[in-house]
């Protein structure tokens, strides 16, 4: 019986009769199943994409010598909120794990099939209790709550499979299953991988080029390690392969793409990019609509500042939110960083939570990860107030003026102002910059060794005397409804471990393709318009000012003020 067998144990018996019943093998390469002693080791996963009637994805877990296999019509989605059909279909032998070609017209399943992932899987984990044995992984196929973690060159974390309906014993319906991710460090809310993924894990290339019979793609994938977070290496040893292979597949238009960047050729859409290990591809796609602008024009944007807006990166993780269709479209949070990334791309584990677990996270400070995280979709860049290894100590405590709704940018320029004069009045200096939108940043530098807390505090401290002082202009109240109509937001919040705003010189995701711009003081006028600061404009202000932001921050505030304005000295 199923249930008495290991779930690694190789398949007996009928277990295969309907999969070879379909199949003809002298004419489809498909494996027929080679009855093989049973294997060790951890349980493996593939997902096929499948051009045959209609294209599908077909996800495939080993369990009692089998893959155990559902056909997913739209293929799996990161979004917990997104529920996916997957039809359970017959059971495919486990050498099915390697198949990827073209199966012939007319047989069953006839067309092309992609290795679009692979890795190994295991029990979810059990929350609150140890790591699950193997034996749920059968009890949870057999009641119908099936959930599971995968360890995959693209999927990672934990889902479930849920079955609705059909499939009762004796019926001869197939049955229906809802494909679910879980909400943890891997689930992005919004993303389209299948949008995003169109190559073979295992060759790099195209559905078009395995069905065309091209042994490989345009350009060789290249062959890295892919960085596993440590919380599941620690927790799964058996089942979660230490270091899993990573490859960095390229099309052959996106090898087209990469040479007529390298070479300077393409035309103009390539023009003024640099050589970099990965391509820039989509660079006629408009991101800016009424602006005309395009995802070429902001990667040359951030190669042309990047000796400015580097400084402010180095060593920081960054939070990512990404924009696929452009500032207009709609966007996600992305934290973790993509399971492979190309070579020159930073990445570091970060503990989010001082006792939690590290996570992969993009770290900013080289032109490859800065262009990298644009390529993704994203349009500004936002990181850390500290700097790997020491996340506990930020650089500078953050001041937030966020305007209600039709209010001048006047009266926020006066919030900014009594902001200037409370750190004067403290012993303390700070430097601002237009938030890229309708507001203002100020950043108030730290000594060093500084904490979370004393940047919170210190924060904090200076947005209630502002909004005491001036209590019809400046609130801290964080209900909108408690806000004096007319008055700005005096937000303090933002220095929190893992918090960001956009940095100094990035562009935002607003009409006109705004910048967020360093301004020294004497320039914060109510004639000042924050919205002369355009990814056009910046860099001839830029050239003609100099980099008045990475020098400001550098002058560190006296720990003695600090702590006096906080308190902290008082008995």
């Amino acid at each position: 019986m199923a249930t008495t067998r290991r779930p690694g144990a190789r398949a007996k018996g009928p277990a295969l009769d309907e999969y070879r019943r379909k199949r003809d093998f002298s004419k489809t390469t498909e494996p027929a199943g080679d009855p093989r002693p049973a294997r060790t080791g951890a349980l493996r996963y593939v997902i096929q994409k499948h051009a045959a009637s209609r294209l599908h994805f077909d996800l495939r877990l080993e369990l009692d010598g089998v893959m155990k296999s559902w056909a997913v019509p739209k293929g799996p989605s990161l979004d917990p909120a997104v529920k996916r059909l997957a039809m359970q279909v017959e059971d495919h032998p486990i050498e099915y794990n390697s198949f990827e070609g073209t199966i012939p017209a007319g047989e069953y399943g006839g067309g092309t099939v992609m290795l679009w992932d692979r890795g190994t899987y295991g029990p979810a984990p059990d929350r609150g209790g140890p790591p699950p044995g193997a034996s749920a992984l059968r009890a949870g196929f057999e009641r119908g709550d099936f959930k599971f973690e995968l360890f995959g060159e693209r999927l990672r974390g934990s889902w479930v499979l849920v079955r609705t309906r059909g499939g009762a014993r004796g019926s001869s319906d197939k049955p229906q299953w809802l494909l679910i991710k879980h909400r943890d460090d891997y689930a992005i809310p919004g993303s389209d991988i299948v949008a995003e993924t169109m190559t073979s894990v295992a060759t790099g290339r195209t559905m078009e080029e395995i069905a065309q019979g091209s042994r490989t793609p345009a350009r060789t994938p290249a062959r890295t390690p892919a960085r596993t977070p440590a919380h599941t290496r620690d927790r799964t040893p058996a089942r979660a392969p230490a270091r899993a292979p990573a490859r960095a597949p390229r099309t052959a238009r996106a090898a087209r793409a990469t040479h007529a960047a390298d070479t300077g050729g393409g035309g103009a859409a390539s023009e003024g990019l640099p050589a970099l290990s990965f391509p820039l591809t989509h660079l006629d796609k408009i991101f800016f609509p009424r602006d005309g602008l395009t995802k070429g024009d902001l990667l040359r944007y951030y190669a042309r500042v990047a000796p400015q807006v580097l400084p402010g990166m180095r060593d920081r993780p960054l939070a990512l939110k990404r924009y696929p269709e452009g500032a207009d479209g709609p966007f996600f949070f992305q934290q973790n960083a993509p399971g492979r990334v190309p070579r020159g791309v930073r990445v570091e584990r970060v503990r989010v939570a001082l006792d939690g677990a590290p996570h992969p996270r993009l770290v900013g400070g080289t032109l490859a990860t800065l262009l990298y995280t644009i390529q993704l979709g994203c349009i500004s860049v936002d990181p850390w107030h500290a700097r790997v290894p020491s996340l506990g100590t930020p650089d500078y405590a953050i001041i937030d003026l966020d305007p209600g709704d039709r209010l001048a940018f006047a009266r926020v320029v006066e919030v900014a102002l009594w902001v200037r004069e409370v750190l004067t009045s403290l012993g303390l200096h700070g430097v601002a910059k237009t938030s890229g939108s309708r507001g203002v940043h100020v950043f108030v530098p730290l000594p060093r060794g500084a904490s979370d807390a004393m940047a919170g505090a210190l924060a904090e401290r200076v947005a209630r005397m502002v909004a005491s002082a001036h209590p019809r202009a400046a609130t801290v109240a964080r209900e909108l409804r408690k806000r004096p109509r007319g008055s700005v937001y005096v937000d303090y919040l933002q220095n929190a471990r893992g918090k960001t705003v956009a940095a100094a010189y990035c562009v935002r995701a607003v009409e006109g393709a705004r910048v967020s711009m360093p301004i020294d003081w004497s320039e914060l006028t109510p004639e000042l318009d924050p919205g002369a600061f355009t990814l056009r404009t910046a860099p001839d202000r830029i050239a003609r000012v100099g980099d008045i932001w990475t020098a400001a921050l550098a002058k560190r505030n006296a720990v003695a003020a600090v702590r006096e304005a906080i308190g902290a000295g008082r008995p």
